[in-house]
């Protein structure tokens, strides 16, 4: 149970940076009831004279494992968790924190005036 509130949190705190990103310089956050899964492709796209791409498809595919499992953790119970589906998660949450930290870094970059 804790691995997998890790997981929750996790995510929770990488998309609450993408949705800062669609705020404060895409001036645009989708609302729609599956949002979560827009700002992902929101966040693969390049805005001309805005900001790059800030995330690869690779990466936002990643990601996207991660949303689907925050999601299926807020809607189950204790007993429905499978460790055979967390074990890879969050072996794999210190690659996933140094990509996502990576595009934010190249974003920045990019947004500072020349």
């Amino acid at each position: 149970m804790a691995a997998a509130a890790y997981l929750h949190n996790l995510y929770n705190a990488i998309e609450n940076c993408l949705v800062r990103v669609a705020h404060a310089v895409d001036e645009s956050v989708p609302d729609s009831p599956d949002w979560h899964r827009i700002l992902l492709d929101q966040m693969t796209a390049a805005i001309d004279g805005l900001r790059p791409a800030l995330l690869g498809r690779l990466l936002a595919a990643r990601l996207d494992e991660y949303r689907r499992f925050r999601h299926a953790f807020r809607h189950m119970y204790f007993f429905d968790l499978d460790w055979q589906r967390v074990r890879p998660l969050l072996a794999g949450t210190r690659a996933l924190c140094d990509d996502v930290s990576r595009a934010l870094d190249v974003l920045m970059l990019a947004l500072l005036p020349p």
